[in-house]
């Protein structure tokens, strides 16, 4: 995303710079060089962090700021995000279309806020088409603080699992397969992002988020704020589309033999 969003820039007359926050200089609320040797006019974060050193960016800068895959209802800032909720409404619903009833959710609502919205996307496109919602229907793949931990199986597989991302889609992929469960002859799975890193992980059925469209949005508010345009702190969110791979089975289609 930061490359693309550098292109960009360039393209636009911007320059950028990029500064990674490590988990220590968040913890102990340090902040970035960028900020304390005065060297940025706009503040561009990519990925949610803390909400007390999201306040104390917002405090520290005289320019703007920009919230990237993430907002918090907290804080009044630029938002760019893709439609987390609308876009796992959709992923729920062809999986529905493909006669899938029993699905469960992966990921740590209490994570980020584009985790919970796609969890909360899931969850009303499961009570719209009146599909049976188990009492534990999340899984969760995370602890709060984003680091990734083992999922936990049910005793039960549903038919379909709905993941947060695409490489917690591929790792649960490789822990099915491990405990003699097929994709997706056994187990249908979905991710998020269509995001890979080899060959292997384009089996998953995912949804397209369009990285380009970020930084397109960005480029969009920085003129604006260029322009000195004096408007309310706009929201942008983004469409995606499904992607299909290989990793859902059309229930509706004959059965094939199941793992022995």
């Amino acid at each position: 995303m930061f490359q693309d969003i550098q292109v960009k820039l360039l393209e636009n007359n911007y320059f950028g710079i990029l500064e990674i926050c490590s988990a220590e200089s968040e913890k102990n609320l340090i902040l970035p060089r960028l900020i304390t040797e005065n060297k940025i006019e706009v503040l561009v974060v990519v990925g949610q962090l803390d909400r007390d050193y999201l306040k104390l960016l917002c405090n520290n800068i005289s320019g703007n700021i920009i919230f990237t895959d993430f907002y918090d209802t907290e804080i009044d800032s630029y938002c760019v995000n893709v439609d987390n909720y609308l876009c796992c409404y959709k992923i729920t619903k062809y999986l529905i279309k493909k006669g899938h009833e029993d699905i469960l959710f992966v990921g740590n609502i209490h994570a980020t806020t584009s985790i919970l919205d796609r969890a909360m996307g899931y969850y009303k496109c499961m009570l719209k088409y009146n599909k049976h919602i188990r009492e534990k229907w999340c899984i969760s793949d995370r602890t709060e603080d984003g680091q990734y931990i083992m999922l936990e199986l049910p005793s039960k597989m549903p038919t379909a699992f709905i993941c947060n991302n695409d490489t917690i889609a591929h790792n649960l992929k490789n822990q099915l397969e491990q405990k003699g469960y097929r994709v997706p002859e056994d187990i249908s799975i979905v991710g998020f992002d269509n995001y890979f890193m080899g060959e292997s992980e384009k089996f998953i059925t995912t949804i397209d988020v369009g990285i380009e469209n970020y930084s397109g949005a960005i480029i969009g508010i920085l003129n604006k704020i260029s322009e000195g345009a004096d408007s309310v702190k706009e929201r942008i969110l983004l469409n995606g589309k499904i992607v299909e791979n290989a990793s859902v089975r059309d229930l509706h289609e004959t059965r094939t033999p199941s793992r022995g």
